[in-house]
């Protein structure tokens, strides 16, 4: 059955100048999906509903530990309580090179790094803090574990949109995030231990330059955007002190306003709303939609 994709985003705009605030467009309505790997190579995408969505080592006493406790998979997201600071997931298993090549591992469903270089998620910490991309070639048990970092997190929900390709790397075996990639993990915070960590869906999305949408402004010279759902409720942040002239991953910048590419997002039904407050404390609010169909 296909599924419609309905985005909402929530612009503040901050009082910068003491021009009148306005935002004049967000452009086209209908938003083509960023190709997904887990939805390609699966069939079935990373939305946290179920046990299988990322790998065994969140239950298991095996090295690298998950420094995790209270897993649980209900209501369509993933929580956990951390026991150390870098707690961890995969979302994509690694193979091992003295065990049957079965089940979804990265040696049976490697990544094209080539293609799939942009990651976006929802996710909730409770103290500020960072996030961490660890990958290997083949295995993690081949010398080329790489750390990229840092994505900063911020306490509460909000959706994070990275470049893999832009993040500083370490390790003494390092690769790029190139060629395939067969094994794929997430640090999600390196707060102290009993964080509270929430995710709803994680997406691994390729560049599709048609589904960035730029939303056009002027009288600001920042802005934060929120996402909300068609009821009203907030998602989180997705971009803070945004500009003109600027774009998230996967877009191009241009002159006419902050260009952020909504095919990265799940799918879900969203409603794009903003909120400008001018120096006069004036306040002018009013929505645009859009569709993303997969």
């Amino acid at each position: 059955m296909k599924k419609i994709l309905m985005l909402s985003v929530c612009l503040v705009v901050y009082p910068k100048i003491l021009a009148a605030q306005t935002v004049t467009s967000i452009g086209a309505s209908a938003v083509a999906a960023g190709g997904d790997f887990a939805t390609k190579a699966f069939q079935d995408p990373w939305d946290l509903s179920q046990r299988t969505d990322l790998g065994w080592w969140i239950f298991g006493v095996d090295q690298p530990a998950s420094g995790l406790t209270n897993v649980q998979f209900a209501n369509g997201e993933f929580t956990a309580t951390t026991t150390n600071a870098g707690p961890n997931v995969f979302l994509l298993d690694t193979g091992n090179p003295n065990a049957a090549k079965i089940g979804r591992i990265g040696t049976n469903y490697p990544i094209d790094a080539g293609t799939y270089r942009f990651i976006a998620f929802r996710m909730s910490v409770t103290t500020a803090s960072f996030a961490q991309f660890i990958w290997n070639r083949d295995t993690i048990y081949d010398g080329t574990t790489t750390t990229a970092f840092n994505v900063s997190t911020t306490p509460g929900y909000r959706i994070y949109l990275v470049d893999l390709t832009t993040l500083s790397t370490v390790g003494a075996g390092k690769i790029a995030w190139s060629g395939l990639i067969r094994a794929l993990r997430m640090n999600l915070s390196f707060a102290p231990a009993g964080e509270s960590l929430k995710i709803d869906w994680v997406r691994l999305v390729n560049t599709s330059a048609g589904s960035c949408r730029t939303i056009q402004f002027n009288g600001a010279a920042t802005v934060d955007l929120f996402l909300t759902d068609a009821s009203g409720t907030n998602l989180g942040k997705i971009a803070t002190n945004a500009t003109a002239n600027a774009a998230s991953p996967g877009c191009t910048v241009t002159p006419a306003g902050y260009t952020y590419y909504a095919g990265a997002l799940a799918p879900g039904t969203y409603k794009v709303t903003w909120r400008v407050l001018s120096v006069d404390a004036h306040v002018t609010e009013g929505d645009f939609t859009f569709d993303v169909a997969p």
